[in-house]
């Protein structure tokens, strides 16, 4: 492309124009001068295009009083927050190109906030190393895993894609550890159980982009696993972490106390999220098989199992010992005033429930303990606790 420009009558001419086609970064520009008799200069030094480099931005935060269904932005869980300091800093984030190719990492620092500059133009993926976001609550000591609960709509998503992914792309999976260097986002997806959990694609081939936001929760269960991430055992480590539970105020949830938020994905989830493997439609159950002893509940909780977005009525959160030589579920004399409802708890070698001496003031309420399914018809001998359903 070219475009012409006229000189004055002292023969200077300002070159500042638009051409009328792209040029892409890489080509040359050069100009020659013409007189009014159609003589031309020879060629001007060529200048080599460049493009102005743009910077992807975000925050990462923690939605404390995050109380289940839509995950909710920076700004309405900074207005459910309360006294809470929500940004997290020290949060290990990743930039990909679009080629899923590692670029760089960088730690948010100053309000949660993360930056990449001097970027050409184009796509790139962001991504969270879960493991590295820690919680605002009293006791947080970074061993304490949380899951997402939002982030941003990435390129070509619909509107409120990110906002339903509720425990990552991936709920039954834990996130994959932080890239050595060398790994490309399909090598990190590769191993079975494990995935990206915290990824979004953005596009600033026009520009900067910002508010590339990510927010976590660490009260949440999002899936059947017998441990780690998402799980009811990383629940309850993480509840008896975080002791400030009298300045809880989890959206639609008792204030003051610890409630946990069972979002579970079955075959019809509201957030159109994977189906969990250990979820049955008829009759309907999510089933929790612990391999070895569940953590004892040493801070009060509620542990509740209505929390699951299709509770009916009748639990359909089944916690299955499959003969574990253990109690079901622990409660210290440290944890009184705890809450434990809408659960199934059956074969256990020891018992169902046991309240420990001292532990005052605990509620057991609308469970089925022992031979029981969900339906609360009898399971068989074969699914009893071993002593007691609940022992005081």
């Amino acid at each position: 492309g070219f475009d012409t420009i006229n000189t004055d009558g002292s023969g200077n001419a300002p070159v500042n124009t638009t051409l009328p086609v792209a040029v892409a970064a890489g080509n040359v520009i050069t100009a020659t001068a013409t007189d009014p008799a159609n003589n031309t200069s020879e060629f001007s030094n060529a200048v080599t295009v460049t493009v102005a480099a743009v910077t992807v931005s975000g925050t990462i935060f923690e939605d404390v009083n995050y109380g289940g269904g839509v995950g909710r932005n920076l700004a309405a869980a900074q207005a459910a927050g309360g006294a809470f300091t929500l940004p997290r800093n020290g949060v290990t984030v990743e930039l990909y190109d679009a080629g899923g190719n590692y670029i760089s990492n960088t730690t948010t620092a100053g309000a949660g906030a993360y930056s990449f500059s001097g970027l050409t133009p184009a796509n790139y993926t962001v991504r969270v190393v879960n493991s590295t976001v820690s919680s605002t609550r009293v006791g947080g000591n970074g061993t304490e895993r949380g899951v997402q609960t939002f982030r941003i709509d990435g390129v070509s998503e619909a509107a409120g894609t990110g906002a339903n992914k509720v425990g990552g792309e991936q709920p039954v999976s834990i996130d994959a550890p932080a890239n050595g260097g060398a790994d490309t986002l399909a090598t990190l997806q590769a191993p079975a159980g494990q995935y990206t959990q915290s990824i979004v694609t953005v596009n600033a081939s026009a520009g900067n982009v910002s508010g590339v936001d990510f927010g976590f929760n660490f009260d949440t269960i999002v899936n059947t696993n017998n441990a780690a991430q998402g799980s009811l055992r990383q629940f309850l480590l993480n509840a008896n972490l975080l002791t400030d539970n009298a300045a809880l105020a989890q959206t639609g949830r008792t204030a003051g106390q610890e409630n946990s938020i069972f979002m579970i994905p079955g075959a019809s989830d509201p957030l159109g999220r994977p189906q969990d493997p250990n979820y049955t439609a008829s009759p309907l159950s999510y089933t929790v098989s612990p391999t070895s002893v569940l953590p004892t509940i040493t801070d009060p909780v509620a542990l509740d199992g209505t929390t699951q977005p299709d509770f009916a009525g009748t639990p359909i959160i089944v916690l299955d010992g499959n003969d574990l030589a253990a109690d079901g579920l622990l409660v210290s004399a440290t944890a009184g005033g705890s809450k434990i409802r809408g659960l199934v708890i059956r074969d256990f070698g020891n018992h169902g429930i046991e309240i420990q001496a001292g532990s005052n003031g605990n509620l057991i309420a609308g469970n089925y303990v022992g031979r029981l399914t969900v339906a609360g018809t009898d399971a068989g001998a074969g699914e009893a606790n071993g002593v007691h359903g609940v022992y005081i």
